[in-house]
């Protein structure tokens, strides 16, 4: 080929593969009977052969005649075309119903069954095969009117494709809510709370399901009345409370001595508090042993 017509046949190679359509290929490998199926004649090597890598999504790939023609010399087989072959992944949108399957597959490792389900809106743009996730610690923690937006993805050869969608989903609860205002600090009796029967957007918090697994608790901050109590609404309540008489066991030496006091703070077995001693009005500190119960040891 003269250098003049270099150029021209560069050229006339480049303006074909620009109109060359795109066909579309499974997995990350192109193989032949992927080529079989857009040029008959590679039919006759085996369809598992690898002709070379496909193109990761949003990409293509393009066969040029002098590859086709390497490939088939290569397998024995005699190859004369001057076509361009283009490969790129296949792409789709992600349909409703599986959005709506992959959901209930997460809301069921929550124990969450018979939830309404509809999908408001959905990512329109297109995505390679793969299993579509809608993970469950993507799970919005607010809903409007119970519709929120929930984040997936669809993994395709070890990586992953967002995806989104927005979803009104209400599902049964029973929950434990606040029978009555609930202070800060305050040990909650079995009148303080109660059971309600609910359809809303489902939580991954921990919920209280049961009266008795807030009795005897103390509430971590303030609770409304109708306010849901969950598991991190709740601690475990105090050895001693602040105002609280305590008897302190004062020991010096082989001598004890039992005192009354005001606690001066909130507190825990084996934490130190002030304590104000109910007779004499002084102040000392003392570790808390138990249930309304401190020790003070007195070193000569």
């Amino acid at each position: 080929m003269t250098p003049i017509l270099m150029p021209l046949a560069m050229w006339i190679s480049a303006a074909v593969a620009a109109g060359t359509p795109c066909h579309a290929v499974e997995g990350d490998r192109i193989t032949a009977a992927d080529l079989a199926a857009v040029l008959p004649a590679f039919a006759a090597i085996a369809p598992e052969e690898i002709v070379g890598y496909a193109p990761q999504p949003g990409a293509n790939r393009t066969l040029e005649p002098v590859e086709l023609t390497r490939f088939a010399a290569a397998h024995g087989l005699e190859f004369h075309g001057i076509e361009t072959v283009c490969f790129e992944p296949a792409l789709a949108e992600v349909e409703p119903s599986r959005i709506e399957a992959s959901i209930r597959e997460s809301l069921n490792t929550l124990a969450i069954t018979g939830a309404d389900i509809r999908i408001a809106e959905y990512s329109k743009f297109r995505v390679p095969s793969g299993k579509l996730s809608f993970p469950i610690e993507s799970l919005p923690s607010y809903s409007s009117d119970n519709t929120a937006i929930w984040n997936g993805f669809v993994e395709h050869e070890h990586r992953r494709y967002p995806v989104w969608a927005r979803v009104h989903i209400t599902a049964p609860q029973t929950r434990v809510i606040a029978a009555s205002d609930l202070r800060a600090g305050q040990r909650i009796e079995s009148g303080d709370v109660r059971l309600e029967e609910v359809r809303i957007f489902p939580t991954r918090a921990p919920v209280l399901k049961s009266v008795s697994d807030g009795v005897g608790m103390s509430a971590r901050r303030y609770l409304a009345t109708g306010t849901p109590v969950s598991a991190a609404d709740l601690m475990e309540p105090y050895d001693v409370d602040r105002g609280e008489t305590v008897t302190v066991e004062v020991q010096s030496g082989g001598a004890v001595l039992r005192i009354e006091g005001e606690a001066q703070a909130s507190g825990r077995r084996g934490q130190i508090i002030g304590v104000r001693n109910s007779t004499s009005g002084k102040l000392f500190r003392a570790t808390i042993t138990g249930k309304g119960r401190a020790l003070l040891e007195c070193r000569s």
